[in-house]
C-alpha cells in the first residue's frame, strides 16, 4: 500500500534487487539475512522518497546488533573446541556475530556427556564441578552451579 498522498510509484525490486541508491549497506544486509523486506516508494513531485520495512522470514533468528544497530546479529550458539568424551569435559565457547559490520561476542562453554553407566556418570559429574570451581579459582565470579550430567555450563556459572 502506497504512502498517503498522490503520485506514488513502486519501485521494482524485480529490476533493482539490492535497493541503490535508496536503501543504506545496512538495510542490504538486512535484506541479504532475511530479516527485513523493504518496499521503496518514490514520486516526482515535490520529489520525495519512503522506503517501508517489514520483517523478513528470518526475522527470529536474528537481534540487533549492540555495535551498528542493524538486524543482523545472530542469536547466540555454541561452536565446539574440544569434544566432551564420558571421561573429560568438552570445551566451547558460545559466540554471536553481526552479518553487516562483523562485530563479535564470544564466552567459554563446558560440556558433559551423559555416561553410559551411574560410576562415569558422576565422574563425569565431579569433572564438570571441578572445571567450573576452577574458573571460580582464577578470579573469574562463578556462581554454585548444578552439574548434571549432559548439560552445558557457561563461564560465570548458570545452564545453557
Amino acid at each position: 500500500m502506497p504512502p498517503p498522498g498522490d503520485g506514488w510509484q513502486r519501485v521494482d525490486r524485480e529490476k533493482n534487487r539490492d535497493g541503490k541508491p535508496f536503501l543504506d549497506k545496512g538495510e542490504q544486509a538486512e535484506e541479504k539475512a532475511g530479516t527485513k523486506v523493504y518496499e521503496i516508494w518514490t514520486r516526482p513531485t515535490p520529489e520525495e522518497t519512503k522506503v517501508l520495512a517489514f520483517d523478513g522470514d528470518k526475522v527470529r533468528k536474528f537481534v540487533a546488533c549492540p555495535s551498528c544497530g542493524y538486524l543482523t546479529f545472530t542469536k547466540p550458539f555454541v561452536k565446539t573446541l574440544k569434544r566432551a568424551t564420558t571421561r573429560r569435559t568438552g570445551e566451547g565457547e558460545r559466540v554471536q556475530e553481526c552479518a553487516f559490520c562483523r562485530h563479535k561476542c564470544r564466552s567459554a562453554w563446558w560440556c558433559s556427556l551423559k555416561s553410559p553407566n551411574r560410576r562415569e556418570e558422576e565422574a563425569a559429574r565431579e569433572e564438570a564441578a571441578r572445571a567450573v570451581a576452577a574458573v571460580a579459582a582464577a578470579g573469574v565470579a562463578a556462581a554454585a552451579v548444578p552439574v548434571v550430567a549432559g548439560s552445558c555450563f557457561r563461564q560465570g556459572g548458570g545452564l545453557m
